[in-house]
């Protein structure tokens, strides 16, 4: 059992161990007024679907995306839709190349050759 003393002591020990998490918590504690509703909904869903609900690396996320440091998954989407169109567009002009390259025989030289009326 403990005693009289010991009980003080540790009481004490827990109080400074309490103000020392109160004052680091303070100094990352972040207070927001005038948060329009649906905003806030958007921020708590988001905080919950893709970080646990950690709103502070929510927050970071979402100031990395603002600076650039992430970019949108509709861009990147959209970038890679690009990208397959111009292939598409290629493939198509090389096709219709081949369309229009005059049928008949090759020469030695490798160039086709016209036939001549007589």
């Amino acid at each position: 059992m403990m005693n009289e003393q010991d009980k003080l002591e540790e009481e004490k020990r827990l109080k400074a161990k309490w103000d020392a998490c109160s004052e680091a918590a303070k100094k990352r504690t972040i207070w927001i007024n005038r948060l329009p509703i649906k905003a806030k909904e958007e921020f708590l869903k988001l905080a919950d679907e893709d970080f646990e609900g950690d709103w502070g690396m929510t927050l970071k996320h979402l100031l990395d995306f603002r600076s650039g440091l992430l970019s949108n998954p509709n861009e990147q989407l959209s970038d890679r839709i690009d990208v397959l169109a111009d292939k598409i567009n290629n493939i198509e002009n090389s096709l219709k190349e081949q369309e229009e390259e005059p049928k008949g025989p090759k020469g030695a030289d490798g160039k086709r050759k016209e036939k001549i009326l007589r």
